[in-house]
């Protein structure tokens, strides 16, 4: 992930585009601490709860992932920045 983010540590990712690569675990979320821009649709996450752990984020694309109930929301009532979901 470092090298497609073209940065030398995830603390450094702002941007990040990682749309249609099947993924399902977003645990590293917690180390990106500075992402603001995050392009995770067409993939297999089911759950917003790690999301919750990047203050900075601002837009977050999701399409097409497993999130069936609405209630996963409430992961990102926190993130004051998020302007686009």
């Amino acid at each position: 992930m470092l090298a497609r983010a073209k940065v030398d540590s995830l603390a450094n990712v702002r941007n990040l585009n990682l749309w249609g690569n099947d993924i399902h675990d977003v645990s590293v979320l917690s180390r990106l601490k500075n992402i603001e821009v995050l392009s995770l649709s067409v993939n297999r996450i089911a759950s917003l709860k790690d999301f919750a752990q990047c203050p900075r984020l601002a837009e977050l694309y999701l399409r097409k992932n497993d999130i069936v109930n609405l209630g996963e929301l409430y992961y990102l009532q926190n993130l004051t920045n998020l302007r686009v979901l």
